[in-house]
Protein backbone atom coordinates (compact mmCIF):
# COMPACT_ATOMS: atom_id res chain seq x y z
CA UNK A 1 0.00 0.00 0.00
CA UNK A 2 1.49 3.30 -1.00
CA UNK A 3 1.31 5.96 1.21
CA UNK A 4 1.05 10.04 0.02
CA UNK A 5 2.22 13.07 2.19
CA UNK A 6 -1.05 15.02 3.30
CA UNK A 7 0.64 18.61 1.18
CA UNK A 8 1.09 16.40 -2.54
CA UNK A 9 -2.01 15.42 -4.44
CA UNK A 10 -2.66 12.21 -5.28
CA UNK A 11 -1.44 11.26 -8.92
CA UNK A 12 -4.29 9.98 -11.56
CA UNK A 13 -4.61 7.04 -12.61
CA UNK A 14 -4.14 6.79 -16.31
CA UNK A 15 -6.97 4.21 -17.06
CA UNK A 16 -8.70 7.30 -15.13
CA UNK A 17 -8.03 9.86 -17.24
CA UNK A 18 -11.20 10.68 -19.69
CA UNK A 19 -10.80 12.44 -23.24
CA UNK A 20 -12.29 16.08 -23.36
CA UNK A 21 -15.43 15.63 -25.66
CA UNK A 22 -14.87 16.57 -29.35
CA UNK A 23 -16.51 18.80 -31.84
CA UNK A 24 -18.39 17.11 -34.14
CA UNK A 25 -17.63 17.97 -37.79
CA UNK A 26 -20.33 17.93 -40.74
CA UNK A 27 -19.68 14.78 -43.07
CA UNK A 28 -18.08 16.09 -46.14
CA UNK A 29 -15.56 13.77 -47.24
CA UNK A 30 -18.28 12.92 -50.51
CA UNK A 31 -18.90 16.46 -51.98
CA UNK A 32 -15.11 17.33 -51.87
CA UNK A 33 -14.50 14.23 -53.82
CA UNK A 34 -17.23 15.07 -56.12
CA UNK A 35 -15.56 18.51 -56.49
CA UNK A 36 -12.14 17.43 -57.09
CA UNK A 37 -13.56 14.60 -59.62
CA UNK A 38 -15.50 17.31 -61.96
CA UNK A 39 -12.09 19.91 -61.24
CA UNK A 40 -10.01 17.37 -62.31
CA UNK A 41 -12.22 16.24 -65.40
CA UNK A 42 -12.23 19.65 -66.52
CA UNK A 43 -8.15 20.23 -65.88
CA UNK A 44 -7.99 17.03 -67.88
CA UNK A 45 -10.69 18.23 -70.74
CA UNK A 46 -8.12 22.28 -70.82
CA UNK A 47 -5.33 20.11 -71.40
CA UNK A 48 -6.45 17.94 -73.99
CA UNK A 49 -8.32 20.67 -75.32
CA UNK A 50 -5.06 22.68 -75.56
CA UNK A 51 -3.16 20.24 -76.91
CA UNK A 52 -4.88 19.14 -79.19
CA UNK A 53 -6.09 23.52 -80.35
CA UNK A 54 -2.99 24.31 -80.46
CA UNK A 55 -0.76 21.34 -81.66
CA UNK A 56 0.79 21.29 -85.09
CA UNK A 57 -0.42 19.06 -87.39
CA UNK A 58 2.75 17.12 -88.96
CA UNK A 59 2.68 15.43 -92.84
CA UNK A 60 0.69 12.51 -92.18
CA UNK A 61 -1.05 13.20 -89.01
CA UNK A 62 -4.57 11.50 -88.77
CA UNK A 63 -6.69 14.31 -89.04
CA UNK A 64 -9.83 12.93 -88.52
CA UNK A 65 -11.43 9.50 -89.39
CA UNK A 66 -14.97 8.16 -90.05
CA UNK A 67 -16.20 4.41 -89.40
CA UNK A 68 -18.22 2.86 -92.77
CA UNK A 69 -20.13 -0.47 -91.68
CA UNK A 70 -17.72 -2.37 -94.50
CA UNK A 71 -14.35 -1.90 -96.51
CA UNK A 72 -13.87 1.22 -98.45
CA UNK A 73 -13.20 0.17 -102.42
CA UNK A 74 -14.25 3.38 -103.56
CA UNK A 75 -12.20 6.06 -104.10
CA UNK A 76 -13.74 9.54 -102.83
CA UNK A 77 -14.63 12.73 -104.81
CA UNK A 78 -14.67 15.68 -103.49
CA UNK A 79 -17.41 18.67 -103.94
CA UNK A 80 -16.71 22.56 -104.77
CA UNK A 81 -17.65 23.10 -101.11
CA UNK A 82 -15.01 20.50 -99.66
CA UNK A 83 -17.81 17.83 -99.03
CA UNK A 84 -16.35 14.07 -99.50
CA UNK A 85 -18.25 11.66 -101.13
CA UNK A 86 -17.61 8.10 -100.59
CA UNK A 87 -19.06 4.53 -100.84
CA UNK A 88 -19.12 1.30 -98.71
CA UNK A 89 -19.95 -2.06 -98.53
CA UNK A 90 -22.36 -1.14 -96.12
CA UNK A 91 -24.43 -0.35 -99.12
CA UNK A 92 -24.12 3.39 -98.65
CA UNK A 93 -22.95 6.40 -100.13
CA UNK A 94 -21.40 8.82 -97.55
CA UNK A 95 -21.32 13.06 -97.37
CA UNK A 96 -18.77 14.24 -95.47
CA UNK A 97 -18.04 17.58 -93.85
CA UNK A 98 -14.30 17.30 -95.63
CA UNK A 99 -12.27 19.36 -92.26
CA UNK A 100 -14.48 17.85 -89.27
CA UNK A 101 -15.34 14.30 -91.19
CA UNK A 102 -18.85 14.60 -90.01
CA UNK A 103 -21.65 13.12 -91.88
CA UNK A 104 -23.41 15.20 -93.50
CA UNK A 105 -26.43 12.50 -95.35
CA UNK A 106 -25.89 9.14 -96.37
CA UNK A 107 -27.74 6.80 -98.94
CA UNK A 108 -28.60 3.50 -98.60
CA UNK A 109 -28.48 1.42 -101.90
CA UNK A 110 -29.54 -1.88 -101.99
CA UNK A 111 -25.90 -3.60 -102.32
CA UNK A 112 -22.33 -2.59 -102.08
CA UNK A 113 -20.88 1.02 -103.60
CA UNK A 114 -17.58 0.38 -104.65
CA UNK A 115 -17.21 2.51 -107.21
CA UNK A 116 -16.33 5.90 -107.13
CA UNK A 117 -18.95 8.65 -107.04
CA UNK A 118 -18.68 11.35 -110.22
CA UNK A 119 -19.74 14.74 -109.46
CA UNK A 120 -21.90 16.95 -111.83
CA UNK A 121 -21.29 20.65 -112.81
CA UNK A 122 -24.22 20.96 -110.59
CA UNK A 123 -23.24 18.84 -107.95
CA UNK A 124 -25.65 15.79 -108.43
CA UNK A 125 -23.89 13.13 -107.30
CA UNK A 126 -23.68 9.68 -109.79
CA UNK A 127 -23.16 6.46 -108.35
CA UNK A 128 -23.24 2.65 -109.31
CA UNK A 129 -24.09 0.24 -107.06
CA UNK A 130 -23.99 -3.82 -106.92
CA UNK A 131 -27.33 -3.73 -106.75
CA UNK A 132 -27.17 -2.62 -110.78
CA UNK A 133 -28.75 0.59 -110.06
CA UNK A 134 -27.31 3.71 -111.27
CA UNK A 135 -28.31 6.85 -108.90
CA UNK A 136 -28.18 10.37 -109.67
CA UNK A 137 -28.60 12.25 -105.72
CA UNK A 138 -28.25 15.34 -105.11
CA UNK A 139 -25.25 16.63 -104.03
CA UNK A 140 -26.33 18.71 -101.09
CA UNK A 141 -29.33 16.82 -99.76
CA UNK A 142 -28.32 13.33 -100.91
CA UNK A 143 -32.21 13.11 -102.42
CA UNK A 144 -32.59 11.27 -105.35
CA UNK A 145 -32.88 12.73 -108.66
CA UNK A 146 -33.33 9.52 -110.72
CA UNK A 147 -32.16 6.00 -111.06
CA UNK A 148 -31.48 3.55 -113.95
CA UNK A 149 -31.44 -0.19 -113.71
CA UNK A 150 -28.72 -2.10 -115.69
CA UNK A 151 -28.89 -5.80 -116.24
CA UNK A 152 -25.88 -6.61 -114.46
CA UNK A 153 -23.82 -5.53 -110.68
CA UNK A 154 -22.18 -1.92 -110.90
CA UNK A 155 -18.97 -1.96 -110.06
CA UNK A 156 -17.21 0.62 -112.59
CA UNK A 157 -17.13 4.56 -111.91
CA UNK A 158 -18.68 7.16 -113.72
CA UNK A 159 -17.47 9.30 -116.00
CA UNK A 160 -19.28 12.58 -117.40
CA UNK A 161 -18.56 13.77 -120.93
CA UNK A 162 -18.76 17.81 -121.47
CA UNK A 163 -22.13 17.64 -122.82
CA UNK A 164 -23.62 16.39 -119.33
CA UNK A 165 -23.40 12.31 -120.95
CA UNK A 166 -23.18 9.85 -118.23
CA UNK A 167 -20.86 6.59 -118.92
CA UNK A 168 -20.32 3.49 -117.24
CA UNK A 169 -19.75 0.06 -117.47
CA UNK A 170 -21.39 -3.28 -116.26
CA UNK A 171 -21.22 -7.05 -115.29
CA UNK A 172 -23.63 -7.64 -117.79
CA UNK A 173 -21.16 -6.95 -120.56
CA UNK A 174 -22.41 -3.66 -121.53
CA UNK A 175 -21.07 0.47 -121.78
CA UNK A 176 -23.84 2.58 -120.96
CA UNK A 177 -24.60 6.09 -122.11
CA UNK A 178 -27.13 7.56 -119.99
CA UNK A 179 -28.79 11.30 -120.06
CA UNK A 180 -27.77 13.52 -117.03
CA UNK A 181 -30.49 14.97 -116.73
CA UNK A 182 -33.58 11.90 -116.63
CA UNK A 183 -30.75 8.87 -116.91
CA UNK A 184 -32.72 7.90 -120.12
CA UNK A 185 -30.00 5.23 -121.71
CA UNK A 186 -29.35 6.84 -124.94
CA UNK A 187 -27.11 4.06 -126.33
CA UNK A 188 -25.20 0.55 -124.79
CA UNK A 189 -22.42 -1.17 -126.61
CA UNK A 190 -21.52 -4.90 -125.69
CA UNK A 191 -18.41 -6.04 -124.94
CA UNK A 192 -17.74 -9.80 -124.54
CA UNK A 193 -17.21 -9.72 -120.85
CA UNK A 194 -17.84 -8.12 -117.67
CA UNK A 195 -17.09 -4.51 -117.33
CA UNK A 196 -15.45 -3.56 -114.08
CA UNK A 197 -12.99 -1.00 -115.88
CA UNK A 198 -14.16 2.86 -115.90
CA UNK A 199 -14.44 5.02 -118.99
CA UNK A 200 -12.21 7.69 -119.75
CA UNK A 201 -13.37 10.30 -122.40
CA UNK A 202 -11.16 11.46 -125.06
CA UNK A 203 -11.10 15.27 -126.13
CA UNK A 204 -12.65 14.19 -129.50
CA UNK A 205 -15.71 12.44 -127.04
CA UNK A 206 -14.17 9.22 -127.52
CA UNK A 207 -15.24 7.09 -124.85
CA UNK A 208 -12.27 4.28 -123.92
CA UNK A 209 -13.08 1.39 -121.66
CA UNK A 210 -11.54 -2.39 -120.71
CA UNK A 211 -13.20 -5.50 -120.66
CA UNK A 212 -13.06 -9.33 -118.92
CA UNK A 213 -12.94 -9.81 -122.37
CA UNK A 214 -9.27 -9.02 -122.95
CA UNK A 215 -9.99 -6.39 -125.10
CA UNK A 216 -9.74 -2.34 -124.53
CA UNK A 217 -12.92 -0.29 -127.05
CA UNK A 218 -12.52 3.13 -128.22
CA UNK A 219 -16.16 3.99 -128.80
CA UNK A 220 -18.13 6.85 -130.45
CA UNK A 221 -19.19 8.96 -127.66
CA UNK A 222 -22.56 9.79 -129.46
CA UNK A 223 -23.69 6.58 -130.90
CA UNK A 224 -21.56 4.00 -128.91
CA UNK A 225 -20.13 2.37 -132.62
CA UNK A 226 -16.96 0.82 -132.70
CA UNK A 227 -14.21 3.02 -133.26
CA UNK A 228 -11.43 0.36 -132.91
CA UNK A 229 -10.56 -2.39 -130.57
CA UNK A 230 -7.54 -3.52 -129.17
CA UNK A 231 -7.15 -7.05 -127.57
CA UNK A 232 -4.34 -7.58 -124.67
CA UNK A 233 -3.31 -10.90 -123.31
CA UNK A 234 -6.07 -11.00 -120.43
CA UNK A 235 -8.85 -9.37 -118.78
CA UNK A 236 -8.77 -5.94 -118.62
CA UNK A 237 -10.04 -4.47 -115.82
CA UNK A 238 -8.04 -1.50 -115.51
CA UNK A 239 -8.87 2.00 -116.51
CA UNK A 240 -7.41 3.54 -119.20
CA UNK A 241 -5.54 6.81 -118.69
CA UNK A 242 -4.86 9.44 -121.58
CA UNK A 243 -1.91 11.40 -122.30
CA UNK A 244 -1.38 14.94 -122.75
CA UNK A 245 -0.31 13.60 -126.49
CA UNK A 246 -3.64 11.22 -126.82
CA UNK A 247 -1.85 8.23 -125.94
CA UNK A 248 -3.77 5.63 -124.11
CA UNK A 249 -2.18 3.81 -121.00
CA UNK A 250 -3.68 0.98 -119.40
CA UNK A 251 -3.09 -2.29 -117.27
CA UNK A 252 -3.57 -6.15 -118.41
CA UNK A 253 -4.03 -9.35 -116.41
CA UNK A 254 -1.19 -10.48 -118.58
CA UNK A 255 1.16 -8.76 -116.17
CA UNK A 256 1.49 -5.85 -119.08
CA UNK A 257 1.16 -1.97 -118.93
CA UNK A 258 0.21 -0.43 -122.53
CA UNK A 259 0.71 2.48 -124.59
CA UNK A 260 -1.85 2.75 -127.79
CA UNK A 261 -2.33 5.34 -129.86
CA UNK A 262 -5.29 6.80 -128.86
CA UNK A 263 -5.66 9.88 -131.87
CA UNK A 264 -6.40 7.63 -134.43
CA UNK A 265 -9.49 6.38 -135.13
CA UNK A 266 -9.04 2.93 -136.42
CA UNK A 267 -8.84 -0.65 -136.26
CA UNK A 268 -5.14 -2.39 -133.77
CA UNK A 269 -3.97 -5.56 -136.17
CA UNK A 270 -2.03 -7.08 -134.19
CA UNK A 271 -0.43 -9.34 -136.87
CA UNK A 272 1.15 -5.95 -138.50
CA UNK A 273 1.48 -3.92 -136.00
CA UNK A 274 -0.02 -1.47 -138.00
CA UNK A 275 -3.15 1.01 -137.37
CA UNK A 276 -5.36 1.27 -140.11
CA UNK A 277 -8.22 4.13 -140.57
CA UNK A 278 -10.96 1.56 -141.76
CA UNK A 279 -11.98 -2.07 -142.67
CA UNK A 280 -11.08 -1.51 -145.97
CA UNK A 281 -7.61 -0.49 -145.54
CA UNK A 282 -6.88 -3.36 -143.42
CA UNK A 283 -8.60 -5.65 -145.68
CA UNK A 284 -6.28 -4.49 -148.85
CA UNK A 285 -2.92 -4.30 -146.91
CA UNK A 286 -3.86 -8.20 -145.66
CA UNK A 287 -4.44 -9.16 -149.38
CA UNK A 288 -1.19 -7.78 -150.32
CA UNK A 289 0.76 -9.62 -147.89
CA UNK A 290 -1.17 -12.83 -149.16
CA UNK A 291 0.11 -11.75 -152.66
CA UNK A 292 3.45 -11.04 -151.89
CA UNK A 293 4.09 -13.50 -149.05
CA UNK A 294 1.26 -16.17 -149.96
CA UNK A 295 0.63 -16.29 -146.14
CA UNK A 296 -2.43 -15.36 -144.61
CA UNK A 297 -2.37 -13.99 -140.96
CA UNK A 298 -5.26 -15.33 -139.05
CA UNK A 299 -7.79 -12.63 -138.38
CA UNK A 300 -11.47 -12.28 -138.55
CA UNK A 301 -13.13 -9.04 -140.27
CA UNK A 302 -16.16 -7.97 -138.55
Amino acid sequence: MTSFSSDQPPQADPADVTDPPVEQQPRSTGKRLAALTVIGGMAGFLVWWNFFANRVIEPGDIIWTFQTGGYVNSSPAIGNDGTIYVGSEDRHLYALDGKTGKTKWKYQTGSDVSGSPAIGPDGTIYIGSGDGNVYALDGTTGTPRWTFKAEGEITSSASIARNGTIYIGSLDKKVYALASDSGKKLWDFETGGEVYSSPTIGINGTVYIGSRDSKVYALDGQNGELLWEFATGEFVNSSPAIGSDGTIYLGSADNKVYALDGQTVGIQDQASNHLFSNHRERRNHLHRIVRQENVCPGWTDR
